[in-house]
């Protein structure tokens, strides 16, 4: 994964991160649902799959 893949999944995160707090969601299934809608946007911005063991994997 280089650097440009990278910003664009960990900006799609904090999208998600942030919609997710605004509705008041919170648990693991919260975490769940971001890193998956993370992912999802990651995949249509990059053009290839991007699961959301990737995403948890460049949050670290």
């Amino acid at each position: 994964m280089n650097e440009r893949e990278e910003s664009v999944i960990r900006r799609a995160y904090a999208e998600a991160s942030l919609a997710a707090r605004e509705k008041g969601l919170s648990g693991i299934t919260a975490t769940r649902a971001v890193l998956a809608a993370a992912a999802k946007v990651s995949t249509r911005i990059l053009g290839r799959t991007i699961a959301p063991e990737d995403v948890q994997r460049a949050m670290q």
